[in-house]
């Protein structure tokens, strides 16, 4: 794996979770079981931690996929707190959680991890929790704010908690894996990615992508791709063909960013 893109080793992960009180999961509501790790989950409860999963970015998704998904983990026993670490959401009850961890285990002070899918928010979300801009962020795998090594922060009166690199993805989910494993411009085939993406925008809404980029939706995302080539200036000089691979890297950027609304549904996925 490229310097750029860490990974927490199952070994490490293994380490790092015997020795927590807590651990964290931090899930993006777009696409709730597509950006979870099971690995993460099975070693979490085999080894008996309080665990809950964050479902972060609440705040772009329509209130009835939030409903169905908070459901289909209570269903499974596992502990759903809704949060958006960008909108200060559901702060108050993340740490309320972590306080009745502490009364519980009769501690003076609990470590716990946070753990996720690379760019679902695990740096936003210690933000939000200390108060204050300690955790580097970028929206983007493999670019400056991309946790690569742990690090510890305060998060209240005896409370700590361990940022660490990003979990491998679970590998259900093609799209979400690809994208969250590797910096766009390092994707071997963004074309095929940002074509099941454009599609699955325009069955979301025909409308959402004309108005994203201010380009008619034909229906075909080929030409979609091609003509946002065309707009951006992007063409071939020898051959003046537009380059596509390049409009197809702004989709998937756009998407990890949340500028591109696509969400799926939690019963769609399981």
């Amino acid at each position: 794996m490229k310097d750029s893109m860490k990974f927490l080793r199952k070994e490490k992960m293994l380490e790092m979770i015997r020795e927590s009180d807590f651990v964290l999961e931090t899930v993006d509501a777009r696409n709730s079981l597509g950006t979870r790790s099971i690995k993460l989950e099975k070693l979490a409860f085999q080894l008996n931690k309080q665990f809950a999963i964050l479902l972060n970015k609440i705040d772009i998704v329509p209130a009835e996929v939030v409903a169905e998904c908070i459901k289909y983990f209570k269903d499974k026993g596992i502990i759903v707190i809704p949060i958006s670490a960008e909108k200060n959401i559901g702060r108050g009850e993340v740490v309320n959680f972590l306080l009745e961890i502490k009364e519980k285990l009769g501690k003076e002070k609990i470590v716990g991890m946070i753990a996720g899918v690379p760019k679902t928010g695990k740096s936003s979300v210690i933000n939000m929790l200390k108060k204050k801009d300690s955790a580097n962020i970028s929206p983007l795998p493999g670019k400056p704010g991309y946790t690569k090594s742990t690090s510890i922060y305060k998060i209240s009166s005896g409370i700590y908690i361990y940022d660490t690199p990003g979990v491998f993805p679970d590998a259900r989910d093609y799209i979400e894996k690809t994208i969250r494993s590797s910096p766009p411009e390092k994707l071997k085939d963004p074309v095929s990615i940002a074509v099941e993406l454009i599609q699955k925008a325009s069955n979301i809404s025909k409308n959402a992508l004309s108005k994203i980029y201010k380009i008619e939706w034909s229906g075909d995302p080929y030409s979609f791709l091609e003509a946002l080539a065309k707009k951006r200036g992007w063409i071939e000089r020898k051959s003046k063909e537009p380059i596509i691979d390049e409009a197809a890297r702004t989709i998937i950027i756009d998407y990890l960013k949340g500028k591109l609304k696509i969400y799926k549904k939690c019963m769609q996925n399981s």
